[in-house]
């Protein structure tokens, strides 16, 4: 790998980063202790600058969809009822107040696809929990006649956590109360399950490539999955692991049915969501020998990425196959977030420290070899791998090295042939240059 761009600390100042990646990966939003959103492109231009309107530092970066109201970025700050939102059309901002205190949780819907059911929807629609157990809906998009500001019916007693959108417009919400609650897009609550322990994490997922996320798996306190079956709710089933490999530290759906985990103690492992597989791993490995700190997985390059002792490894899934290592030099503990842009082009990791890098891997063209061959007339993939490949190089350097590179040639071909280089290139070219 190699470093594409990095955000330093004139940027962010000395602490921890927050960053979001668009969903297209033609943005990045970063900030830090200065509590400046700084707004890059894809090549690591600076776009824009926002400064929150609160002295207080910025706990949250998300960004929409591009549907009807266009791309969106959401921030929020520490102590604030604000949500200010940043229009990637514009370069103007908004603000929303929800009239609550303490912002906990921002979370955007994702596209509602077309079904020969229904025609689809492009809404986009922002949940904003909170830490005193309030959810909010904001809709971006809202007619005159429809407000858009909504509650969720159902308020928890403690700080909500964490939450996800399937492609119905269903969210799912948790709190440290232990409580689920599932509901529709005006607020209606459609089911409530109590758990075990606080919940991490919250994901939709499906046994089935590509139909309906109907299942909704629950990260609960670091030790078991639950996976919750929103046709089947009588059969909740939960993975549990052995205690050997840790916490988990996150965990993502994949394929047809599929969860991918890491754990704190280094240990990667898939298992299956079948009922005839529950409780059998498909794949055990220890990535790291003291600490994993971060994983994520893109579906489309079909590669895994960790952070953890003192390096990132990222390997192919296919054969697992290590295809880069790189060492960080530095103590896991001092690097927060690991993401790979959508298109699985870019890796980015957060540091403590105030940094923000951003790597390519060299060797990215053999990952999308096979869809290059499916669509071999795809000019805009040809073009990414070029530069991929050539980003290494600085114009300048890759201009001397060329010359460089021919001079060499035309010296050996004149030692060999025991002639002056000013002849051959003459034989050559039928240009006599002046040496």
């Amino acid at each position: 790998m190699h470093v594409f761009f990095s955000v330093d600390q004139r940027h962010h100042g000395v602490g921890p980063v927050k960053y979001a990646w668009d969903p297209s990966g033609n943005f990045l939003a970063s900030t830090g202790a200065s509590r400046v959103v700084h707004i890059f492109n894809k090549a690591g231009e600076l776009v824009d600058q926002v400064v929150p309107p609160s002295p207080s530092m910025c706990t949250h970066l998300e960004w929409s969809h591009k549907g009807s109201s266009g791309l969106l970025l959401a921030i929020a700050q520490a102590n604030s009822a604000t949500v200010l939102l940043w229009s990637a059309a514009s370069q103007t901002t908004a603000t929303v107040d929800i009239g609550v205190k303490e912002i906990s949780l921002l979370k955007w819907n994702k596209p509602v696809p077309a079904t020969p059911e229904t025609d689809g929807s492009d809404e986009v629609l922002l949940a904003i929990g909170t830490s005193r157990g309030h959810v909010i809906f904001y809709e971006a998009s809202a007619p005159a006649e429809r407000p858009g500001l909504r509650s969720a019916m159902s308020k928890h007693k403690r700080k909500i956590l964490c939450g996800d959108w399937n492609s119905q417009n269903e969210f799912a919400y948790g709190s440290e109360d232990r409580q689920i609650t599932i509901c529709d897009k005006d607020g209606a609550t459609i089911d409530q399950v109590k758990i075990k322990a606080p919940p991490m994490s919250i994901q939709f997922g499906s046994r089935e490539h590509g139909l309906i996320k109907h299942i909704l798996s629950v990260n609960m306190g670091g030790q078991t999955i639950l996976l919750y079956d929103l046709h089947e709710k009588d059969n909740a089933l939960e993975l549990a692991f052995q205690a050997r490999y840790g916490t988990i530290v996150n965990y993502k759906w994949f394929g047809n049915g599929y969860i991918i985990a890491g754990f704190s103690s280094g240990y990667v492992v898939i298992i299956s969501t079948h009922l005839n597989e529950i409780g059998q791993e498909q794949y055990c490995a220890k990535f790291h020998d003291d600490h994993l700190h971060a994983i994520c997985y893109n579906e489309i390059n079909g590669m895994v990425a960790t952070c953890g002792d003192t390096c990132i490894k990222v390997v192919r899934m296919a054969d697992w196959k290590e295809i880069a290592v790189e060492d960080l030099d530095r103590d896991a503990t001092q690097f927060d977030d690991l993401n790979w842009t959508c298109d699985g082009r870019v890796l980015s990791v957060s540091c403590h420290n105030g940094w923000l890098h951003h790597f390519k891997l060299l060797h990215m063209e053999q990952s999308l070899h096979q869809s290059l061959l499916q669509d071999p007339a795809s000019l805009l993939s040809t073009m990414g791998l070029l530069t991929a490949s050539l980003q290494p190089f600085t114009p300048v350097v890759l201009a001397l090295t060329s010359v460089a590179l021919v001079l060499l040639v035309l010296f050996c071909l004149a030692t060999l042939m025991h002639v002056d280089m000013a002849v051959l290139l003459y034989a050559m070219t039928g240009f006599t240059p002046v040496l």
